[in-house]
C-alpha cells in the first residue's frame, strides 16, 4: 500500500483506505474503522468527523483477564531478568501475600484506583507499618504502570495515588553504660572459649548489618590496614519451586554503598587478633 500520512493508504485496487481508533479489543488492542473512497481527499474528509468523534473519549480496556494472571506473569519476568534473589524474595512475598490476595480476583478492565485505595486502607487495618505499606504500594504501582503502557489497562490506576510521608522514628542509641554492659557481657562469652560474643563486639565497633558480620571472613579483616572490608552479607531466603523450603545464600551486599571499608581500632583489632590465633589453633 501506498501511504499519504494520517492512517491513509492507497490499496492495489487504487481505492484509498482510512481507519481510526473506535475501541479496544479484549488485552488492550486497539479496534479500528475504515473508511473508503476513490481519492485521498475525499478519504480524509470522511475520516476528519469520525476521529473527532472518538478523540478524546476513555476508549475502555475490555480486559477481562483476572489481575492475578497479569500479576503472576510480571513476577516471573522480573525473575527472568536476572534480578537478586533476596529481591525476588522480597516480591514474591509481596505479590503472594498481600497484591494476589486481595487483588487478584479483579478483571483488569474493571480494576479502579477506588479498589487499591481500599487495598491499602486494608494493610493499614492489619497493622503493617508504614515502611511495609510504601513497599507493597511501590510494587503495586510498578505492575499497573507496566499494564498501562502495554496497553493491557486503560489507565494507570495508582497514578492518583500518594501514600502520606513516613514519619521518622526516633532512634534511641545505647547509653555510654548500657554499651560497657554490653561489652562486658560479650568479652565474657568470648573468654569462654567457644569465640562467642565477637560477634556483638563487631557490631558494637564497626556499625555493620547482621547480614554482613555472618559472611565475614578472614580475608576481609585487614590487620596491616587497620580495616574491615564489607564485600558480602548472608541470607535466609526461601527457595520456589525447588522442593526446600529456605536456604541460607551469601552474595553482593544490599547496594552500592554498603561496600565499604570499616575502620578498626586497636581493641577491636586485638580481639579479632586472638580469634584468629585461637582458630587456627583448632585447624
Amino acid at each position: 500500500m501506498a501511504r499519504r500520512g494520517e492512517n491513509i493508504y492507497q490499496r492495489r485496487d487504487g481505492r484509498w483506505e482510512g481507519r481510526y481508533i473506535k475501541g479496544r479489543k479484549s488485552g488492550g488492542r486497539p479496534r479500528f474503522g475504515y473508511v473508503y473512497g476513490p481519492s485521498y481527499g475525499e478519504v480524509k474528509q470522511r475520516l476528519l468527523p469520525l476521529k473527532a468523534a472518538y478523540c478524546g473519549k476513555d476508549l475502555e480496556i475490555r480486559n477481562t483477564q483476572p489481575f492475578r494472571e497479569y500479576l503472576l506473569a510480571h513476577l516471573a519476568q522480573k525473575r527472568a531478568s536476572g534480578i537478586k534473589a533476596s529481591s525476588y524474595d522480597t516480591y514474591h512475598r509481596i505479590v503472594h501475600k498481600h497484591i494476589a490476595p486481595a487483588l487478584g480476583g479483579v478483571p483488569m478492565h474493571l480494576l479502579t484506583d477506588a479498589h487499591v485505595r481500599q487495598f491499602l486502607a486494608g494493610l493499614r487495618e492489619k497493622g503493617l507499618g508504614d515502611g511495609t505499606i510504601r513497599n507493597v504500594f511501590r510494587y503495586l504501582r510498578g505492575v499497573t504502570r507496566a499494564a498501562a503502557q502495554s496497553g493491557a489497562m486503560a489507565r494507570d490506576v495508582c497514578a492518583g495515588i500518594s501514600l502520606p510521608k513516613p514519619k521518622r522514628k526516633q532512634v534511641n542509641a545505647l547509653s555510654r553504660a548500657q554499651q560497657k554492659c554490653l561489652e562486658r557481657a560479650a568479652l565474657a562469652e568470648m573468654r569462654k572459649g567457644a569465640g562467642q560474643g565477637l560477634e556483638v563486639m563487631l557490631a558494637l565497633y564497626t556499625g555493620m548489618r547482621v547480614g554482613e558480620i555472618c559472611a565475614l571472613r578472614w580475608e576481609d579483616v585487614d590487620f596491616g590496614g587497620g580495616v574491615i572490608r564489607v564485600r558480602h552479607t548472608m541470607q535466609r531466603l526461601n527457595l520456589y519451586g525447588t522442593g526446600a523450603k529456605t536456604a541460607v545464600r551469601t552474595g553482593a551486599p544490599k547496594s552500592d554503598s554498603s561496600v565499604r571499608d570499616i575502620p578498626m581500632n586497636a581493641h577491636l583489632s586485638r580481639l579479632l587478633r586472638e580469634c584468629r590465633r585461637v582458630s587456627r589453633a583448632n585447624t
